[in-house]
C-alpha cells in the first residue's frame, strides 16, 4: 500500500479475467461444428508446413483432424478468419493435445 491507499489491482485482475473468458466463449460460439466434407476432401492427405514440418489432414468420421506427429488438432470452420484470396472457406484449429 502506498500512501495508505487501498489495493485496486485485485478488482482490475478480476475484470480483465472476466473479459478474457467472455471473449473466448464468444469466439468458440462462432466456430462451425462440422466441416463440409466436399469442401475439405481435396485437401486430405500429407502436406508440409514451413513451421510445423510434415502434417496430415484426415477425417475421423465427420471430424477433420490435423496431425503433426507431435500433436493432433481438430480443424473446424471459422468465420473469424478471412479466407485467402481465391479461397472459399477458412478454418481454425482447436488443440487437442
Amino acid at each position: 500500500m502506498v500512501y495508505d491507499q487501498p489495493y485496486e489491482i485485485e478488482e482490475q485482475v478480476q475484470f480483465n479475467w472476466a473479459q478474457i473468458l467472455k471473449q473466448a466463449q464468444d469466439q468458440a460460439a462462432m466456430l462451425g461444428e462440422v466441416v463440409a466434407l466436399d469442401t475439405v476432401a481435396p485437401f486430405l492427405g500429407d502436406w508440409r508446413n514451413d513451421a510445423l514440418g510434415p502434417v496430415t489432414l484426415y477425417l475421423d468420421g465427420e471430424t477433420l483432424l490435423l496431425d503433426t506427429g507431435d500433436f493432433t488438432s481438430e480443424v473446424r470452420p471459422s468465420p473469424l478468419q478471412m479466407p485467402t484470396p481465391g479461397a472459399t472457406s477458412s478454418f481454425t484449429c482447436r488443440w487437442l493435445g
